[in-house]
């Protein structure tokens, strides 16, 4: 089966590279200490873990980082031909919640490219962070989506190592990927609606300007307003005659 990416358009499906990576649990990720993360492994407890970075955006690229055995990460395992790095991976991170415990998907990058070693952050990035001894990374993307934390739901207890590669998991794979899926569509749709509330209200407040002829008016408007209402979209209600009466 495969899937349509609603941010690009691509197509992609199970057979896709996946990595599924375990860190600490955080609200944010975006760096803030406060928010530091929590459970993840013995060095959180008194330690910040580098994972704080992981959706804090740098000119839209993100900067990930999982503690793997030995600091190394078998990219081999992802593709069998890369040496230093695997490309075109998405990854799955997860994390133990913190007060009710469970472990689930809290986020995702996709198009990742994943290195064997860890990689220093550019100093430019560096320079956009508090925490300076946190300059390595071992993932990055520019295509992530952080799930709200009271919305991440998707149990996966996988026991063992941060880095799962999951071999020969194909049905659990299919299932992320739906849940991806659906996640992503609703965000799109989401983000879509409030564009198309903007254009309509741009278009109804250029009909009604001074400037425009008066022949052409109300007609253009109200055959707009109508038309949503037709379809019961954008909160519309009942017969339109000014700009005024159309809620957008």
């Amino acid at each position: 089966m495969c899937y349509v990416d609603a941010r690009t358009g691509a197509l992609w499906g199970e057979k896709m590279k996946i990595v599924f990576c375990k860190i600490g649990w955080s609200s944010s990720y975006n760096g803030d200490i406060s928010d530091k993360p929590v459970n993840g492994g013995s060095y959180n407890v008194n330690q910040i873990g580098h994972e704080i970075h992981n959706f804090k955006s740098f000119n839209g690229t993100y900067y990930g980082y999982v503690q793997s055995t030995k600091d190394n990460i078998e990219v081999s395992r992802i593709d069998r031909n890369a040496k230093e790095k695997a490309e075109n991976v998405l990854v799955i991170w997860c994390a133990t919640r913190e007060k009710t415990r469970g472990q689930v998907i809290i986020g995702w990058y996709k198009n990742a490219t994943i290195y064997r070693e860890h990689q220093f952050v550019p100093d430019d990035v560096m320079e956009d962070r508090n925490l300076k001894d946190h300059n390595f990374y071992n993932i990055i993307s520019n295509d992530v989506f952080l799930i709200p934390e009271n919305e991440r739901k998707f149990e996966i207890d996988y026991k063992g190592r941060n880095v799962w590669y999951a071999e020969e998991k194909e049905t659990l794979k299919q299932k992320v990927l739906e849940y991806i899926t659906t996640l992503t569509n609703q965000e799109i749709n989401a983000k879509l609606e409030l564009q198309i509330r903007a254009i309509i209200a741009e278009c109804l407040a250029y009909c009604y300007r001074s400037d425009i002829p008066e022949a052409m008016e109300l007609p253009l408007a109200d055959v707009v307003a109508n038309e949503l209402q037709k379809r019961n979209a954008f909160g519309i209600d009942g017969p339109v005659i000014s700009a005024s009466r159309i809620a957008v």
